[in-house]
């Protein structure tokens, strides 16, 4: 949220945070107005029906004063400025934000449907669906974690994939710490493998090298 989705010259909203409490999402952060005004969001998450995320705002507090509805706290200028930057992720209908998964990650960017999201173990756990039923996944390298990537195009760097089999492993037993901004980092430094059936396996460097 504040590497990408808000960092842009005159972004209304700064320093977000998320926090997990009582199987509820909190957010936090400071609206840019005349004064910078805090803002605390509590909600619920669950899936729209066009595929996005929504964060139903069940208490709000600037200033720990309570609010009745996001209008009141974002005012109705700073709500239409924060949707015309819907493009970055971000929007807001009524009382709920709404989170876009195709646009909240610079590229390349996730397309897919989200059927179903649900906060489970302190974690948000996400549901993709696209209305297809491929068979099961078998990945040609065994890893206990791993990224797979199958049919479709996929593009990265100057290379495309067509009918794509990429499978991304990284080099610490049982994890893999991925980012998808540095990506690329994590590329050069591994080495990949070419499969018999003419796929691609990428053994990443874990980002945890790079930080």
């Amino acid at each position: 949220m504040n590497s990408y989705v808000f960092a842009y010259t005159g972004a209304p909203i700064k320093g977000v945070s998320f926090a997990i409490k009582d199987n509820q999402l909190i957010q936090t952060g400071t609206i840019q107005k005349t004064v910078d005004l805090p803002f605390e969001i509590t909600g619920s998450l669950s899936a729209t029906a066009d595929g996005n995320i929504q964060l139903h705002a069940d208490k709000i507090k600037s200033a720990h004063i309570p609010l009745k509805g996001l209008l009141h706290l974002f005012g109705e200028d700073l709500a239409k400025l924060l949707n015309q930057q819907s493009r970055r992720g971000f929007n807001i209908v009524a009382d709920d934000v709404i989170l876009i998964p195709r646009s909240l990650t610079p590229p390349p960017h996730l397309l897919g449907q989200v059927t179903g999201v649900f906060i489970s173990q302190g974690k948000i756990v996400q549901q993709f669906h696209s209305g297809r039923h491929p068979p099961a996944l078998n990945p040609s390298y065994p890893s206990e974690a791993y990224i797979y990537h199958r049919g479709g195009i996929l593009r990265f760097g100057k290379l495309t994939m067509n009918a794509a089999d990429l499978e991304i492993v990284g080099d610490r037993p049982g994890f893999l710490n991925f980012f998808q901004r540095e990506y690329q980092k994590q590329l050069v430094a591994g080495y990949s493998n070419t499969t018999p059936t003419n796929g691609l396996v990428a053994h990443m460097f874990d980002y945890s090298h790079f930080q």
